[in-house]
Order: C-alpha cells, then sequence, then structure tokens
C-alpha cells in the first residue's frame, strides 16, 4: 500500500475531515421541530451511509479483512476513478500523494464513525422521547377528598382481602 505509515496518517486525517465536516453539515440542516422530524432526517442519513456501503461492499471486505492481493490494483498512485469525480472531496486529493482507495478508506472510516454518531443521536431522541410520556411521580400528588374516617375504613378493607401481602 505504497508507503503504509505515510498512507496511515493520510487516511486517519483524511478520515477525520470528512467526518467533522459531514458532522458540521448533518447539525447545521437539523430540523429544528419536532422529535418525528429529526428522527427521521437522521435516518434518512443512516440509510445514505448503508446505501454507500452496500455499493462498496467488495472493497470493504477486502479492506477489513487485512488482504494485500489486490493493493497493486487499488492502491496505485496516478489512476482516476471517474466514480469518485462525484464525491464532495475527492477533488482534494493529490494524485501524486494519494490513491483512489486512500479516499475510498478514509470515507470508509468517516462513515463508520458518523454512524456511530447518528446512532446515539437516536437513541437520545428515543430517551427523550419515553421522558416526555411518562409522568413524573413527583408531579402526581393524588389529595383525599373524603373523611379520614372513610380513608381509614378503606384501608381496613384492603388489609382485611390480603391486598398488602401480609
Amino acid at each position: 500500500r505504497g508507503n503504509k505509515v505515510t498512507s496511515k496518517n493520510q487516511t486517519s486525517l483524511f478520515c477525520r475531515l470528512i467526518y467533522y465536516r459531514k458532522l458540521y453539515n448533518i447539525e447545521m440542516n437539523r430540523p429544528v421541530g419536532s422529535i418525528e422530524a429529526q428522527r427521521e432526517y437522521l435516518d434518512a442519513h443512516v440509510r445514505a451511509i448503508n446505501a454507500y456501503t452496500q455499493k462498496r461492499l467488495d472493497f470493504i471486505r477486502y479492506f477489513r479483512s487485512g488482504a494485500t492481493h489486490l493493493d497493486s490494483l487499488y492502491f496505485l498512485r496516478g489512476q482516476t476513478d471517474t466514480e469518485q469525480y462525484l464525491e464532495t472531496f475527492y477533488y482534494e486529493l493529490d494524485p501524486q500523494f494519494s490513491t483512489n482507495a486512500d479516499f475510498k478508506v478514509a470515507k470508509i472510516l468517516a462513515n463508520d464513525m458518523l454512524s456511530v454518531y447518528l446512532m446515539g443521536e437516536l437513541e437520545s431522541l428515543e430517551s427523550t422521547n419515553l421522558r416526555n410520556m411518562v409522568l413524573p411521580l413527583s408531579d402526581v400528588r393524588p389529595t383525599w377528598q373524603d373523611s379520614k374516617t372513610d380513608l381509614t375504613e378503606l384501608i381496613y378493607l384492603l388489609d382485611s382481602k390480603g391486598c398488602f401481602g401480609n
């Protein structure tokens, strides 16, 4: 994979650049409205990441397996990949320094980080939604509206029926 140390450092830095740019755009365009609108928005980003992953599944499997037998095809400088010209960050790569696969690896790693972030945000929305649905016990203050004698009789009745587990 060329100079592995340089390539690994470059990929790590480029991965973070992609991640933070995408994260910035996601958060800047995130709807301020309802929890449902935010959930739909975040789900759309998760689906986009999954679609990207599915489209490049063979390369992702190759990369993650640690295999090297196709490195001469994937990690060769100076070759162009017309599919990647449509990618947002591809134009920033120096073809004398980077390969097509360097960009793919950086984007895969950035998408992994984004998936973790998005899933965390979706879980946070879900827990916020559940908290809003459940009325806290401290907000419920029942008050007895009848006489104390009636309350005492009710307690004796419940006790005689074994309702208190004695």
